[in-house]
C-alpha cells in the first residue's frame, strides 16, 4: 500500500467523541461522496468512492449518530478501477441525516459555515474531505498534500478551513476539478497532525529525519571528495614542478629546506601537508611546508619561462 492509502486507512478508523465533530466529518463525506435519489417516492442516499476507508467511515458515523446501520459497503464492478458503494434507504435516517448536516433543499450541499465554527470541527471536516478526495505523496519522494474539489464552492470553503487552521493552500483547476494543495514539508506534517493521524505523522517525521541525515552525509562525502581531489591535484602539480627542477638544475642546488621537502614530496606523493611536515627533521608545521612548496612552484615557473624565452630566440 502507498503512504496515502495507509494514511486513509488510519484516518478511516478514527471517530471523534463529540457529536458536533462527527456531524462535521459526515457532512464532508456526504458532500463529496453522496448523491440523493428517490425510491418509491422516498429519499435515499447513495455513497460512491474508490476508497473503501472513506465509505466505512461514513457508514460508521451514520450508525453512531442515528443508531441504525446503513447498507453494507460493497465493491462495485467498474472498468479500469475499483469502486465501492453503500446506500442509506431508510427514509427516516435519510431525512434526519440531511437535516442534521443542514443540507440545502434538494441539494447535497451542507451549510458548512454552521457546522464547522469550532476548530475541532474544522479538523474533522478536513479529515472527511481528505478521506473523500485527498492524496498525499510518499514523503520519501516529495511533499504534496492535495484535495480535489468538484466545484468552486467546495474549493472556497476548504480554502477557508485551511486558512483558519493556519495552513497555506494554493488552488488550481485540473480538468473538471479544483485542486487545493500544499507542497511545504512542515505544513504537510501539520495537516496530517491536524487530521489526527498519529502513525502517519510519525512515519512522515521519521522519513524527514532520514532524508535530512542522508543529505547531510552526502554533503560531507561530497565535500571530503572535493578536498581529496583538490589535494591530489595540488600534489600532482607539486611533483611535476619538482621533477622539472631536478631535470633542469638538480635538487642538490636547492637550499637544505627546499631540497628536503622536494625529496619527501617525491617519496610520499599522497601525504598531506601536515604529514610531510612531521617527516621533516626538525618537524615543520603546515604553513611552513606550504611556504616551501610555493617557493618550489615559483622556481619551476621561472624555469618554464626561461625555457620559453630560449625557444623563442631559437625560432627567430
Amino acid at each position: 500500500m502507498s503512504f496515502s492509502s495507509d494514511l486513509k486507512k488510519e484516518l478511516g478508523q478514527l471517530i471523534d467523541a463529540p457529536r458536533h465533530c462527527r456531524i462535521a466529518e459526515l457532512a464532508a463525506l456526504t458532500w463529496f461522496l453522496a448523491s440523493a435519489g428517490k425510491e418509491s417516492g422516498a429519499l435515499r442516499l447513495d455513497y460512491y468512492s474508490g476508497n473503501p476507508y472513506a465509505l466505512n467511515a461514513a457508514a460508521e458515523l451514520i450508525s453512531r449518530l442515528f443508531k441504525k446501520k446503513s447498507g453494507p459497503v460493497q465493491e462495485k464492478a467498474s472498468v479500469g478501477s475499483k469502486k465501492y458503494t453503500f446506500s442509506v434507504t431508510d427514509p427516516d435516517i435519510c431525512e434526519n441525516l440531511v437535516k442534521t448536516i443542514k443540507c440545502r433543499e434538494n441539494e447535497m450541499v451542507p451549510e458548512a459555515g454552521l457546522l464547522i465554527q469550532k476548530e475541532c470541527c474544522k479538523r474533522a471536516f478536513l479529515r472527511g474531505a481528505f478521506l473523500s478526495a485527498g492524496t498525499v505523496n510518499d514523503p520519501g519522494t516529495s511533499y504534496n498534500f492535495e484535495i480535489n474539489c468538484r466545484s468552486p464552492e467546495q474549493a472556497e470553503i476548504l480554502a477557508e478551513v485551511f486558512s483558519s487552521l493556519h495552513i497555506r493552500a494554493k488552488t488550481t483547476k485540473r480538468g473538471r476539478y479544483y485542486s487545493l494543495y500544499n507542497k511545504e514539508s512542515e505544513q504537510v506534517s501539520d495537516l496530517i497532525g491536524l487530521m489526527g493521524a498519529r502513525v502517519g505523522l510519525l512515519e512522515l517525521e521519521n522519513t524527514k529525519i532520514y532524508k535530512s541525515m542522508r543529505g547531510s552525509v552526502n554533503r560531507k562525502v561530497n565535500c571530503e571528495t572535493a578536498n581529496i581531489n583538490k589535494a591530489a591535484n595540488a600534489s600532482a602539480k607539486q611533483i611535476e614542478d619538482i621533477r622539472l627542477i631536478r631535470e633542469k638544475q638538480g635538487l642538490e642546488t636547492l637550499s637544505a629546506g627546499l631540497d628536503e621537502i622536494a625529496r619527501l614530496r617525491l617519496e610520499y606523493p599522497e601525504a598531506t601537508l601536515k604529514e610531510l611536515g612531521e617527516l621533516m627533521d626538525p618537524p615543520v608545521g603546515k604553513s611552513g611546508v606550504n611556504h616551501r612548496l610555493r617557493k618550489l612552484s615559483s622556481l619551476a615557473e621561472g624555469l618554464r619561462a626561461a625555457e620559453g624565452s630560449e625557444n623563442d630566440i631559437k625560432k627567430s
